[in-house]
């Protein structure tokens, strides 16, 4: 994740994060199956998948939006070409809160199962 964490990104890097995203929708889904039998560190696991879903879905929203500004500031003549301009600097900079906030939350979420007493296990086992 260190090699994306930069003030602005390419559409490789966004196109990476939103592999980050299906990748944390998948998580959270399985999370949310294994909380009856792994209790609370699968819902926390679920939650911290969730928000980072949430928040790469407000990046990647911003991506596709700018995309189309783009696509309609070109279309010909007689288009209002400065505020698509205006309006994909609005959607730009929403991008990169979210892709900032993506970093910080990615940060601080809990770590996977790993070793020691932070493994998931089943009650009584």
């Amino acid at each position: 994740m260190r090699s994306l964490d930069a003030e602005t990104s390419s559409p490789a890097e966004d196109a990476a994060l939103h592999e980050v995203r299906k990748s944390a929708k998948r998580l959270r889904y399985a999370a949310e199956a294994a909380a009856p039998v792994f209790g609370k560190p699968a819902s926390a696991l679920a939650r911290a998948a969730e928000e980072i879903q949430e928040i790469l879905g407000d990046h990647h929203d911003s991506v596709v939006t700018r995309d189309l500004l783009r696509e309609l500031a070109a279309s010909g003549p007689g288009t209002d070409a400065f505020t698509y301009g205006r309006l994909h600097s609005l959607e730009q900079q929403a991008g990169e809160e979210s892709r900032g906030t993506f970093f910080r939350t990615w940060s601080s979420s809990p770590p996977g199962p790993s070793t020691g007493d932070r493994r998931l296990r089943a009650p009584g086992r």
